[in-house]
């Protein structure tokens, strides 16, 4: 008895063990960042990678080094071209998130990015590929961007939402639809769907065993059902 005991105390043990794993996350200041700065990114990641790596069942994350610029200049220079208007990237061949100390609530930026690094830990092809479930997995896990009011968005009306590749297309959209596309799929589907999603790199006909256009259009009623839809007749492309 006293050994089924010992077991059973040895069984719990190195699950609390498992459970508790830290993440290895490196630490990396670009400039003059404020300490107060780099300790509340700390403490997000503290707080939300785990259960980020638990949904997408990622067990054996590379280490990721977290980098954050103070200035604009030296952040711009080490994107390269086209960097005007990014916060953050993330690099995949050093497991790096790269950011600049801009906005408030830096660290559930960092965590959108953070975000990005484990959907490649899951398909190492899934960068951007498709932008619009590249972007959303990472909105939905961080809100970062922030969840806007759906009824003021102007590309979703009560009868129309915006097709997955104009999301492609025009990439700034994402940013405002990404929360609700992913509350859609985890609703509809489940958890094992969204990540299937992301192993087909959103293939919908693989995924689902749906064309884009029925996702589309079982996305609108979601959201008829769920939310109060803009009820003008004059759908627009910009959001």
């Amino acid at each position: 008895m006293r050994q089924l005991a010992l077991c059973i105390f040895l069984a719990i043990s190195l699950s609390a063990s498992a459970a508790e794993k830290p993440v290895a996350i490196n630490y990396a200041p670009v400039g003059d960042v404020p300490n107060e700065t780099m300790v509340s990114v700390k403490n997000v990641l503290n707080t939300h990678t785990s259960q980020v790596l638990e949904k997408y069942k990622i067990d054996n994350m590379p280490p990721v080094t977290v980098k954050v610029w103070q200035n604009r200049e030296d952040f711009e220079a080490a994107y390269g071209e086209d960097a005007k208007y990014v916060q953050g990237y993330v690099v995949h061949d050093s497991w790096e998130v790269r950011f600049f100390n801009g906005l408030p609530g830096l660290g559930f930026g960092v965590l959108h990015e953070y975000t990005h690094l484990v959907t490649l830990a899951l398909n190492p092809t899934f960068n951007n590929d498709p932008r619009w479930l590249w972007e959303a997995t990472a909105i939905y896990e961080s809100k970062r961007p922030a969840v806007p009011e759906i009824s003021d968005l102007k590309c979703i009306t009560h009868n129309s939402v915006p097709t997955l590749s104009s999301l492609n297309e025009h990439p700034f959209n994402i940013y405002k639809v990404g929360f609700f596309l992913v509350e859609f799929i985890e609703t509809t589907w489940g958890r094992d769907t969204l990540l299937a999603l992301v192993k087909f790199n959103g293939d919908t006909q693989e995924a689902l065993g749906i064309s884009e256009n029925d996702f589309e259009q079982r996305w609108l009623e979601f959201l008829r059902k769920n939310y109060h839809l803009n009820s003008t007749d004059q759908y627009q492309l910009d959001c």
